[in-house]
């Protein structure tokens, strides 16, 4: 099994930058899925992995579309909403 450490040092090493990403390869050579460095800070990462009828690929292309920051927009909107209501 692949450490979130392992992890951490390969995105430092291949992909450090701002919407850059790394396959995550497991012990057994089988692909896990996508480390996905949205923000630039490697330790924030977004962890994407294959669904039902869907590859790695096409999920790492739509968190990418969906996502300006860490955290997927429509749950940003949402908090920002709701900090607003409390606000009032």
């Amino acid at each position: 099994m692949i450490r979130r450490d392992e992890v951490q040092a390969l995105l430092e090493e291949k992909a450090s930058e701002k919407d850059q990403s790394v396959e995550v390869v497991g012990n057994s050579s089988r692909m896990l899925g996508f480390a996905y460095n949205a923000t630039g800070a490697v330790k924030k990462a977004i962890f994407i992995s294959a669904g039902n009828n869907i590859t790695h690929e096409r999920a790492l292309t739509v968190v990418r579309s969906v996502n300006k920051y860490r955290i997927s927009e429509t749950i940003r909107q949402a908090d920002k909403l709701s900090r607003m209501l409390v606000n009032e």
